[in-house]
């Protein structure tokens, strides 16, 4: 591959990485306040909306994990 290439296919996998990491952080903030308020409420649409965002969070750990598998092969 040529080093153009590879340089701007490393600054995207760059970018893509820390993108994700800002989201991980973003929906475990989500998270933790969601939870706060269904202690508070026991609403069934915190609830709802808790197990959407847990998802979510859980979707992109796993696209997290995943990209830095393969950037240390």
């Amino acid at each position: 591959m040529s080093k153009i290439k590879k340089f701007f296919k490393n600054e995207f996998d760059h970018i893509l990485t820390s993108r994700l990491e800002q989201m991980k952080y973003e929906l475990q903030e989500e998270v933790k306040t969601l939870e706060k308020a269904y202690e508070n409420t026991k609403s069934q649409f915190i609830w709802e909306k808790l197990e959407l965002k847990r998802q979510e969070l859980a979707n992109v750990s796993a696209r997290l994990a995943e990209k830095r598998t393969k950037n240390d092969r």
